[in-house]
């Protein structure tokens, strides 16, 4: 459950300290992480470079000398049913390979982690795309300017990233979408036709999904022996320590409703709506992985192809992420990832 070392401040906590008292659920310090007005959770801090292990905020991204050592700002989104702790492994991973200071932030959009806005009812983009906006001006345009700013989002937040720059180009310098639920037109209306009829088989599953456990151990033994297997130790701690909150009635339960995550499953996005308007400009890459099976085909492999088509609509540039197998790449890979997030970092100039 370690954390990038000097995020929290002065010194790194130890294993235990950043652990709950039940569980070995891994939590962000606390000195990262504040609510906004909107009811968002953020965690915000600072690596690379000068930064001197400072967390929370540094501001004053101007002070350094040359747009070479000006510090780049990050904005991370996580995927359905997850939380903002899930790039906590990628940013430990990150910091070594970082030679420039990193303002970044990670957000819980509104029914997930520790935010308390109400969830989305109807178009889910169109809602966690303005939280985005949010955090984008309320955090990090005070450290850097848009053309000095990159995001990185994981399936529902590379989505929301990738979105929000399509439709108001020059938003970000840089996006790169992890594997976004973002569908060629005919796929994506069957899905919403399917879902209309209450026969999405997706939808229908994550409606089904169990919220509850009597405890964290009970909950932790769950997702270790099923959904975070082959996942690396520290996304598991991070998993369970953000997407997880105490139950009103004792025990634990998801802080995503599964009923959420069904209404954001039920209404695939497609290509030719996300890109509408669009007249070029801006900067976003689909990354895919090598063998994925996350696309309409659910075959292996057929990811990349899938995104092949949905990236001559956005006029995207699509990248194979070599090495990874599966859609929860962040999860299972976080270093490969941290590669990813440096070399978008490195290409500011």
């Amino acid at each position: 459950g370690r954390l990038p070392a000097g995020l929290e401040g002065p010194r790194a906590p130890s294993s235990e300290e950043s652990r709950s008292t039940t569980g070995g659920m891994a939590r962000w310090p606390g000195s990262l992480v504040r609510p906004l007005r909107s009811g968002l959770s953020i965690a915000r801090g600072s690596i690379g470079g000068s930064s001197g292990g400072g967390g929370g905020d540094s501001g004053g991204g101007d002070s350094d000398s040359g747009s070479g050592d000006a510090p780049v700002a990050l904005v991370l989104t996580h995927a359905l049913g997850f939380s903002k702790e899930c790039w906590a492994p990628v940013l430990e991973d990150l910091a070594p390979l970082l030679t420039r200071r990193v303002e970044w932030v990670a957000l819980d959009f509104s029914g997930h982690g520790a935010s308390t806005s109400s969830p989305p009812t109807g178009r889910w983009d169109e809602y966690h795309v303005a939280e985005a906006r949010e955090v984008l001006q309320s955090e990090l345009r005070a450290v850097a300017p848009a053309s000095r700013t990159v995001g990185v989002g994981h399936s529902m937040g590379g989505a929301v990233l990738a979105a929000l720059e399509l439709r108001q180009p020059g938003s970000l310098a840089r996006v790169a979408a992890i594997e976004p639920p973002i569908f060629p037109a005919a796929v994506g209306r069957l899905a919403r036709l399917l879902t209309s009829a209450g026969l999405n088989p997706l939808a229908n599953a994550a409606a089904q999904r169990r919220r509850a456990w009597p405890s964290a151990a009970a909950a932790r033994e769950h997702f270790g022996s099923r959904m975070a297997a082959g996942w690396d130790s520290r996304s598991l701690d991070a998993f369970l320590g953000g997407a997880l909150r105490d139950a009103p009635g004792g025990g634990v339960e998801l802080c995503c409703d599964p009923a959420t995550e069904a209404r954001c499953l039920g209404l695939p996005l497609v290509a030719s709506e996300v890109a509408a308007g669009y007249d070029g400009g801006a900067a976003v890459t689909l990354v895919t992985c090598s063998a994925s099976r996350f696309s309409p085909l659910l075959l292996p492999g057929s990811g990349p192809a899938a995104y092949s088509l949905v990236a001559q609509t956005l006029r995207a540039g699509v990248v194979r992420l070599p090495g990874a197998s599966h859609h929860l790449v962040v999860q299972e890979q976080p270093a490969l990832v941290a590669r990813l997030v440096a070399d978008e970092v490195a290409a500011i100039v």
